[in-house]
């Protein structure tokens, strides 16, 4: 069972969280491991810690991964996790990895941070847990580990979401409207 990040190792990103999971939850899931697409700043203190806990053998570093390459990693996970902290910036910020992760049908859990809540609706297009919050993180991590018939439907809700609300033509269309009526008002 593999859970996912590709992207940027910044501290905010929380990916310490996901070393410490795999930790906690390997007694019960001999078969989990993270997956890890990316490089940046925490890179070092990631793999000390996951050395330091005894997850080494579960945590591969895959390094860098090309813009072309991103949909090869995503389809390896099992589940794609963004467990950014809680901070001005991740409240801000609205991040396009929760939209990729929906369109390619995976299910994703993401901490509650204002920018992943405007895309994440908690058991619709994906699930949430409290940011900062490890024992809901790993919670909400083994519900979706011990029943892969609600991760797939979940990566399905989420597709299908995303074909909904994020597709070119939906949004030209809402977008046109607002700014029609923004001319308007302004005459």
């Amino acid at each position: 069972l593999v859970l996912g990040y590709i992207g940027s190792f910044f501290y905010y990103e929380g990916l310490d969280m996901l070393i410490r999971a795999v930790a906690e939850l390997r007694p019960e899931f001999e078969n989990v491991a993270v997956l890890l697409g990316g490089s940046g700043e925490a890179e070092k203190d990631l793999r000390q810690l996951s050395h330091k806990l005894g997850v080494e053998d579960r945590v591969i570093f895959v390094g860098r991964v090309s813009h072309g390459e991103v949909q090869k990693y995503y389809r390896l996970a099992d589940i794609c996790c963004l467990p950014r902290i809680k901070s001005r910036l991740t409240d801000i910020v609205t991040p396009l990895k929760p939209v990729e992760i929906m369109a390619m049908e995976k299910p994703l859990l993401a901490s509650d941070v204002g920018g992943h809540t405007e895309t994440v609706i908690d058991g619709v297009n994906g699930m949430l847990f409290r940011a900062d919050d490890n024992s809901d993180f790993v919670s909400k991590l083994k519900a979706l580990l011990s029943n892969e018939v609600s991760r797939v439907d979940l990566g399905k809700r989420s597709r299908e979401w995303v074909r909904e609300n994020l597709d070119w033509d939906i949004l030209a269309r809402k977008y046109s409207g607002i700014y029609e009526r923004l001319l308007n008002h302004s005459r």
